[in-house]
Parts: C-alpha cells; structure tokens; sequence
C-alpha cells in the first residue's frame, strides 16, 4: 500500500493508525514525535503570521489570548486529550478569522477524536473542516490531499479523486503522487462500472 495508508508523509510520520492528514510543516529534530512537533510547528507559524484571513465570525479575540489558545490545544493534543484541543480550536475558529490551516488542524484533531471514540460525527466534522479549507484555500496541496484521502477512506471516490487531481496539479512531485494517481484511476473505473 502507498504511504497515505501507512501513515507515512515526506514531512512527518504517523504512527497510529490511518492515513496522515499532511501539513506543510517540517519536523524539528528534539524529542517529541513528530506529529505533536508538527503541530507545534504549525501553531507557531499560524501565531507569528499574524493569524490573517477573513470572514470572521464571533467577538475578536487579543493576541495573547489566541497565543493562549494555540498553546492550550497544543498541550491537550500532546497529551491525548482531544477533546481539549478541540475545544480550543473551537474558540479560536468562532472568535477570530476563518483560516484553512486551522481548519486543517481542527480535521487532524477530530480525526483522533474519531480514533478514540469511533464516533462517526467527528469524521463528519472533519470532512467539513478539510471541505471549508480547501475552499477558503484552493491552491494548497496538502489540504487537498487531506480531504481526498478522508473522502477516501468514507467511499466518496468522486470527491476523492477531484481533490487528489488538484493535490496533483498543485505539487505534482508529492510523496504520494504514485498513490493518489492511482486511486484516481481506481475511482475512474468504480464510476464507469457503476453507470453500466
């Protein structure tokens, strides 16, 4: 199987089980794994960034207060505690700008939840947070490869291949190029079998 199965991804590993939702941040070398570094890296970028986007939708929160929240969720993702970290991310998504990387990271987080719980509404939710963000952010391939590979794995094949062509278009040399090609091509001829 390709690495989306395995969990593997160019810029982190996963090694739980499922696939990896991808994120363009790089793993730093200290001792945490990586996907909590990667998390880490990425609530960084989001804070120095300025925390930029439009369309929000609730009373502004200060700096320090979004710092705050990323720290928290942070903290409460490295310790298991998903349903902190969503919590957090929640705030911040109600209280500042709608952003495609945190929609991304609420997708991660509400996939572990799904993990812990086998709650079918999380992965609901996740596949309405990697929708959001694919729309808010088009032009960003590993949101796209998140959201193919989640309407993947729930057999929403079109969907999945629509996302997986743009991931492609965006960044044909990814990683998992070889993989998403083929589930395209897989996708491809479910439809055509199905219409006969």
């Amino acid at each position: 199987m390709g690495s989306l199965n395995r969990g593997v991804h160019r810029r982190w590993t996963f090694q739980q089980r499922g696939p990896l939702l991808c994120s363009p941040a790089r793993s730093a070398s200290f001792g945490r794994p990586p996907l909590l570094r990667a998390l880490g890296v990425l609530l960084s970028l989001w804070m120095a960034q300025g925390c930029g986007g439009s369309k929000s939708k609730g009373p502004a929160i200060s700096g320090a207060m979004a710092r705050k929240l990323r720290l928290r969720a942070s903290a409460c993702f490295e310790r298991g505690d998903y349903a902190c970290a969503m919590s957090s991310l929640e705030r911040l998504a109600r209280s500042g700008p709608r952003r495609a990387e945190l929609l991304n990271e609420f997708a991660i987080v509400a996939r572990f939840r799904y993990y812990q719980s086998g709650d079918m509404d999380f992965r609901d939710q996740e596949l309405d947070a990697l929708r959001k963000a694919a729309k808010l952010e088009p032009r960003v391939a590993h949101i796209q490869v998140n959201l193919g590979t989640t309407a993947w794995e729930l057999g929403m094949r079109k969907e999945a291949a629509e996302a997986y062509r743009q991931a492609l278009r965006l960044e044909p040399n990814h990683p998992d190029a070889a993989l998403m090609r083929a589930r395209v091509q897989r996708s491809t001829v479910e439809v055509e079998d199905e219409q006969q």
